[in-house]
């Protein structure tokens, strides 16, 4: 097992090569903790080089988990290669450790996202929430408008998220609203639309993205991203 270590801003990258095993490596996590101790940042481990991992390799990354959470550090992976990944689905590593396609989408996820969401329909509500966190950002929910806007005004948010579901009238006092407060202002806004006319009603209103239903899902967190 090799690695090499690289900053990109305030995170530490270790890019791993070989094997995660103890058949090369008797002590397979002491190795890992004398490159990843002395780092003082959130640290993402690249497996993109990584052809077999056993259960020392497994108990290592676990253990390695826990050391950097009491030392407030967060640990994300990347790019499992296909070997890597059939033995985290097997155990069902996934629900311990936090696994990313890519770098960056690793990067994003360190960004700490946070997202206001005001979704009326209770079948919609659960979708979205899900969506938005299994891509890393961290959501409050609000059940009406003064709620919502209660929640953007204590701050900090990334991004607002509603839709327009037979209640325009509504949504267009909450935006306006936002819109004349400077602050909030300031945070991008996202709105679902169901029907095609909704749009021209909160035409002027800092809205910075629309998104008629049904649409495609990676665009739709593709604007996600790069509005937050």
């Amino acid at each position: 097992m090799h690695y090499e270590v690289r900053r990109i801003g305030d995170v530490a990258v270790v890019e791993m090569s070989g094997e995660l095993s103890s058949r090369y490596s008797p002590d397979i996590r002491r190795r890992i903790e004398a490159v990843t101790t002395p780092l003082d940042a959130p640290i993402v481990l690249d497996f993109a080089r990584v052809v077999y991992i056993d259960s020392s390799g497994l108990g290592a990354l676990i253990l390695l988990q826990q050391q950097l959470a009491q030392r407030n550090q967060r640990m994300l992976l990347i790019n499992l290669t296909p070997q890597v990944k059939r033995v985290f689905d097997k155990v069902n590593l996934h629900r311990i450790l936090v696994v990313c396609p890519s770098l960056p989408e690793a990067l994003f996820a360190l960004k700490n996202k946070r997202v206001v969401m005001l979704i009326s329909r209770g079948e919609s509500r659960a979708f979205y929430e899900e969506l938005l966190k299994v891509n890393h950002l961290a959501v409050q929910a609000a059940g009406d408008g003064e709620t919502a806007l209660s929640m953007l005004r204590a701050g900090p948010v990334d991004l607002f998220l509603v839709d327009v579901a037979g209640n325009r009238e509504g949504i267009r006092r909450l935006l306006a609203t936002k819109q004349r407060e400077a602050e909030l202002a300031r945070i991008p806004t996202v709105v679902v639309l169901i029907e095609q006319n909704d749009q021209a009603a909160l035409a002027g209103l800092g809205v910075s993205e629309f998104f008629h239903e049904p649409f495609e899902v990676d665009q739709f967190i593709d604007a996600i991203r790069r509005l937050a």
